[in-house]
């Protein structure tokens, strides 16, 4: 999908299930934020470190963050949300609504299990030289400063 700066406006996706018309829009930060925050609580971290083979509670965990967070992105055809709807859909119609839903809202993440791998490696890194006073926070990762958030 491409992308213009042209029109920042919301992206919607409309769609019809069971003969009734939802719009999918892409998720808001709000949004995000609680779905990332779920999925960090599905995460397992022992002796420091991230492990990398998830029991079935965990799984259950990450796949509830991202049902949570499509039903904040469908809406009915009066502009209301359908969430409640939505978790009695088929899995068939959940998955493909998550996978245009990751595409809209810029929500993919990497697609093998070695740059996960390595990323979570990274992580750890940049963890523990931050914990031992070696190194300062990735600065990239934090919000720039704007006319709005700077005095």
């Amino acid at each position: 999908m491409e992308y213009s700066l042209d029109s920042l406006e919301e992206i919607k996706v409309p769609f019809k299930f069971g003969g009734k018309s939802y719009v999918l829009h892409e998720a808001s930060e709000p949004a995000i934020i609680a779905f990332r925050s779920s999925q960090l609580k599905s995460v397992k971290i022992e002796a420091g470190k991230v492990q990398a083979s998830f029991d079935n509670e965990q799984l259950t965990k990450a796949h509830e963050a991202r049902l949570a967070l499509l039903c904040a992105c469908v809406y009915n055809g009066t502009g209301e949300s359908a969430g409640d709807a939505v978790r009695g859909w088929p899995h068939r119609v959940i998955n493909r609504l998550l996978s245009e839903l990751d595409k809209i809202s810029d929500l993919q993440t990497p697609d093998t299990a070695e740059a996960l791998e390595n990323r979570i490696e990274e992580l750890q890194d940049s963890l523990a030289k931050i914990r031992s006073g070696t190194s300062e926070p990735n600065v990239k990762n934090l919000p720039s400063a704007t006319a709005v958030t700077s005095a």
